[in-house]
């Protein structure tokens, strides 16, 4: 039985597409799918019909009904673009980080760490390691200084991040 207020009627050229693109056998197996799934709601299948057809759960179908609506069959054959998984730091942020780390020494220390840095710029330390990795900042051992590893100061040079970020003539820092 027709339900008409979810029925969908294709046109000709919309019943003309659908089943040629679920028999090709170069149409990838998730396409063909999804116009099983519209082919089903324009012969008048139930939602539930649909989900016993095509092996799928009601959202599912729901999602490629609105799909084919919004977009026509060019909407069945892409994926929908998802937004990454956290936004990248905005350019100041990684401008200030940079120079933070090449031109400031704190009173201190020898040198500022993964966690001052952080909490003085306002990011993530482990945003602070991806805005020195991106800006080619390594950290460089003191030349002639002795003891522990831990009381070498540290000198992070600015092969790259001048040129990238456009920073012009900026000086590394450490302790002589």
């Amino acid at each position: 039985m027709r339900r008409d207020d979810t029925c969908l009627y294709l046109n000709t050229v919309g019943r003309a597409q659908l089943p040629a693109a679920i028999a090709d056998r170069n149409t990838a197996r998730k396409v063909v799918w999804r116009a099983e799934i519209v082919l089903a709601t324009a012969d008048g299948c139930g939602t539930f019909e649909i989900m016993r057809r095509a092996n799928t759960s009601k959202p599912s179908v729901w999602r490629w009904k609105a799909r084919y609506f919004d977009q026509g069959t060019g909407g069945l054959r892409r994926d929908k673009t998802r937004p990454l998984r956290m936004p990248p730091l905005p350019r100041e942020t990684r401008l200030k980080g940079i120079a933070e780390t090449v031109q400031v020494t704190p009173p201190d220390a020898i040198h500022r760490s993964r966690s001052t840095l952080a909490e003085a710029v306002g990011i993530s330390p482990s945003g602070v390691g991806r805005v020195r990795a991106e800006a080619g900042l390594k950290p460089l051992l003191t030349p002639g200084f002795k003891g522990t590893r831990r009381l070498r100061p540290m000198i992070f040079r600015l092969p790259v991040a001048a040129s990238r970020f456009g920073l012009g003539q900026m000086t590394t820092s450490g302790r002589p």
